[in-house]
């Protein structure tokens, strides 16, 4: 009698898995990219100012100065320093425009004037801003010249229309609060004298604020640290006038600050090293500048499409306990 075949061996168990197993969707995966993306945008956009550009003059700076619509920076190479060759009777200035924007060179007007005469810190600009030049002035007699040239065309404009705009008021200054910088500490400067400390310190080189700002922008040096072969580290602070909180700062080599009309660019520049950084803003300087960032709402919206998805995910993943018949 032939016997029962042996009975089949039980189906081996499954795995006790200490972790679920996790699945994902395709859309997760590409929510998740676009989160890891706009995060690393987010922590490099997060500091409030950033560094456009850095600028090398040929010659030594003499001035930088804004326009009244912050589109164009002034750059005055006085080139005033220099030895002329002998029998020279002319002293080469260039006047350099820069784009405020990218810090790029727009244009560059060159003008030899008699070695009698001094350039003054001063960049002329028409009322429509169409026009710029220099203003000369003779050390001997304190008489002055001008000489402009059109920014479309490059061409020199009539000595007729340099005397209408050389005393018309002026448009492009920007309105600053006189300040004072002694030991160090900068101080208000009022009717003459120092009526306010608002900033004691023993660093700072240069100050500057605009008198309808909430924000002082002052450049300190430590001549104990070596930078450039030089044993002097300069930086570019941002501070709350009022409170004299801290609010941002840059690491600047230079010796001279200027601020845009606007507030929201600024130039520090070495006539030494004839060197020009240009500063943007970015945001407010405050914690809840953040919210001006367009990555840090990325960055919220792709974290709560991340979580949503990874919910909808295990929803839709199938039960692995049986069922009752």
């Amino acid at each position: 009698m032939p016997s029962a075949p042996d009975p089949a061996p039980p189906p081996p168990k499954p795995r006790k898995r200490w972790l679920p197993r996790l699945r994902f969707s395709l859309r997760t995966l590409v929510i998740l990219v676009l989160l890891i993306g706009s995060g690393m945008t987010f922590v490099a956009h997060w500091q409030p100012w950033y560094r456009v550009a850095d600028v090398m003059t040929e010659k030594s700076i003499g001035h930088v100065e804004y326009s009244a619509d912050s589109r164009h920076i002034g750059i005055i190479e006085d080139n005033y320093g220099t030895a002329l060759a002998p029998g020279a009777k002319t002293r080469p200035y260039a006047l350099l425009l820069l784009d405020s924007q990218t810090g790029a060179l727009a244009k560059r007007f060159t003008e030899d004037f008699p070695s009698g005469f001094i350039v003054e810190n001063l960049v002329l600009w028409s009322p429509d801003m169409k026009r710029t030049g220099l203003q000369f002035t003779e050390a001997a007699t304190y008489c002055t010249k001008a000489r402009m040239w059109d920014l479309a065309s490059g061409e020199i404009v009539p000595p007729e229309d340099v005397a209408k705009i050389v005393n018309a008021p002026r448009h492009n200054a920007t309105e600053l609060m006189h300040l004072w910088v002694k030991d160090g500490s900068v101080w208000i400067w009022k009717d003459g004298r120092p009526v306010k400390e608002v900033l004691p310190s023993t660093t700072v080189l240069r100050a500057a604020a605009q008198t309808n700002g909430q924000r002082l922008f002052t450049l300190e040096v430590d001549f104990n640290i070596e930078q450039h072969g030089r044993r002097q580290s300069s930086e570019l602070r941002i501070w709350d006038l009022t409170t004299g909180t801290p609010l941002s700062r840059l690491p600047a080599f230079a010796d001279e600050l200027t601020l845009s009309n606007d507030g929201n660019s600024i130039i520090a520049y070495s006539d030494e090293y004839n060197s020009v950084q240009l500063f943007h803003r970015r945001r407010p300087e405050y914690w809840w500048g953040v919210a001006w960032l367009p990555e840090f709402w990325l960055t919220v919206l792709f974290a709560g499409a991340l979580g949503w998805s990874v919910w909808r995910d295990g929803k839709s993943q199938p039960s692995n306990s049986p069922q009752r018949t």
